[in-house]
């Protein structure tokens, strides 16, 4: 078995779901679970570089390697940069330019947990685009189980009917969009500013639709961890 499959099999190995007798103590909390999947992740991959985005900010992580840090911070003090500070825009905007020659792109890790049947997304739905795909380690309190999937691979769930979930994103977007510009226009030569913020959820059967093992692998290898 190769490196990515220890990953989710160790991932899947979280024992610390708490007894249901105790309602102060049923919550597996996003600092525990964000906790044990940098450490296994880190485990796994020793030349990992595992670097957290900001409160409320999506996704959980950006990964790649100890070697692509050197290239950031450098990055960073340079006229490109022009900052100290590692932030996840710079991250992104030294991702751009390698991507365009690369081909290299972060790998994004989002974590979520639940003790019940349902996964509370906030404003951001997981993108069923494959171009865009990000890995999501889902902790089913409900279930006493982690599924180890992707944002696309989730959206490929049969629906008893049309459209398709990546049908429904897009239209979704766009009402966002509308709705945003409603708003500004309302709000418009006013001290007063809004931001249409959604507020998505799914229940744990969307994350039971499990990624492919290549999937995985393939994200690995584009932020440069091998398996």
């Amino acid at each position: 078995m190769g490196r990515v499959g220890r990953w989710k099999a160790a991932l899947r190995d979280f024992r610390e779901f708490t007894a249901d007798t105790d309602a102060d103590e049923t919550q597996v909390s996003a600092q525990r679970t964000e906790k044990f999947v940098r450490e296994v992740t880190e485990r796994i991959f020793p030349e990992a570089w595992v670097f957290k985005t900001g409160t409320q900010q999506h996704p959980d992580f950006l990964v790649s390697t100890r070697e692509v840090e050197a290239k950031i911070r450098e990055f960073a003090r340079g006229p490109r940069g022009g900052q100290k500070r590692v932030t996840k825009g710079l991250l992104l905007s030294w991702e751009g330019g390698q991507s365009a020659n690369q081909g290299f792109r972060f790998l994004r890790l989002e974590v979520k947990s639940t003790t019940g049947a349902t996964f509370v997304l906030n404003d951001t739905f997981p993108n069923p685009d494959p171009a865009d795909d990000e890995v999501y380690v889902m902790f089913a309190g409900d279930d006493r189980n982690v599924y180890v999937t992707t944002s696309a691979t989730m959206a490929t769930l049969e629906l008893d009917a049309p459209p398709s979930i990546a049908e429904r994103y897009s239209e979704s977007k766009r009402a966002v969009s509308e709705f945003g510009a409603r708003l500004e226009g309302i709000w418009k030569d006013t001290p007063v500013g809004t931001a249409p913020r959604p507020t998505y959820s799914v229940d744990v059967s969307y994350a039971r639709n499990e990624a492919d093992l290549g999937v995985l692998v393939g994200l690995f290898a584009r932020a440069g961890l091998s398996d």
